[in-house]
């Protein structure tokens, strides 16, 4: 069997159809070349951080774009993505994210204060993204996280 993933796939469809749309919500959309560019740069922002291979991210949001992006840039950096319901509670969630061995998790700000008072209990995390509505989300509780959006616009 050869090596290549579903990331591979995607990336061939994003050859094919860079200004079609890939993803749209509301009034917000994201060509296919977008929506690469932003995966590349989200699987490299997790490498940097010493993912492992087959390690698993975590993705606690709404529906949103990021949850597809999140899921894309996971492929890329040969991670297994690992959905998170939001209506977790607390221990569910702990539960959840440790028997996961989760290396990083996208929090939708929304769900980062929890987040962030179980994350001492959770030894395989290494950082965290946080999406946010806003321009800027308040990272201060939560150890080893950066902005969703800046992860993703950074060239690396």
């Amino acid at each position: 069997m050869s090596s290549w993933n579903l990331a591979d796939c995607l990336d061939t469809v994003a050859e094919l159809r860079g200004t079609a749309d890939a993803l749209i919500q509301g009034s917000n959309r994201c060509t296919w070349s977008q929506l690469e560019r932003r995966a590349r740069n989200l699987a490299a922002w997790m490498l940097e951080r010493g993912v492992s291979h087959q390690g698993k991210l975590a993705i606690y949001t709404y529906n949103h774009p990021a949850y597809m992006e999140s899921v894309y840039s996971g492929f890329k950096a040969a991670m297994v993505p690992v959905n998170v319901n939001y209506r977790y509670r607390e221990e569910e969630l702990r539960y959840l994210l440790d028997n996961a061995d989760a290396e990083v998790v996208v929090v939708h700000e929304d769900f980062a204060p929890m987040l962030a008072r179980i994350q001492d209990k959770l030894p395989e995390l290494r950082a965290a993204l946080v999406v946010s509505e806003r321009d800027e989300a308040d990272l201060s509780d939560l150890a080893g996280a950066e902005g969703f959006e800046r992860a993703a616009e950074d060239d690396r």
